[in-house]
């Protein structure tokens, strides 16, 4: 599914770049159920510009939705972030797990805190999620 998933992102992209006439950049969007990571969760509903790939991570279910420059009835996202706050706390933990859930809704951590982006040098660039030992340190 990944290396699938990871050629239908690319095509994408090109059709995308292809009609940069009428396409600006485009959406991410995640599944936003609680099998969805935490970086994917903050991901979902932002806006990236045409020349951003959408870079996942193994077995990521993510996708792109085009943003068109001339739109009047533009596709809105609700932003991940504003969604997860409104899931249940043990939702919540279920994702993150049990001390970054209590970190997030103590505000120490934002969501987005989580999101991690490394480049390995067989498959390229990768996303994951950071722990909250990363996160906050060792302390």
């Amino acid at each position: 599914r990944t290396e699938t998933l990871r050629a239908y992102r690319e095509a994408t992209f090109r059709s995308y770049a292809a009609n940069s006439d009428v396409i600006d950049g485009w959406i991410w969007l995640s599944a936003a159920t609680p099998r969805t990571c935490a970086a994917c969760w903050a991901l979902h509903g932002t806006l990236h510009k045409l020349s951003e790939r959408q870079v996942d991570h193994p077995n990521g279910r993510c996708t792109q939705i085009p943003h068109m420059r001339f739109d009047e009835q533009p596709v809105t996202v609700t932003p991940g972030a504003e969604q997860f706050a409104k899931l249940d706390p043990d939702t919540q933990d279920a994702i993150l797990g049990k001390a970054a859930g209590e970190a997030y809704r103590d505000g120490r951590v934002a969501l987005s805190d989580f999101v991690g982006r490394k480049q390995d040098p067989v498959w390229g660039p990768g996303l994951y999620v950071r722990s909250l030992k990363d996160i906050l340190g060792a302390d």
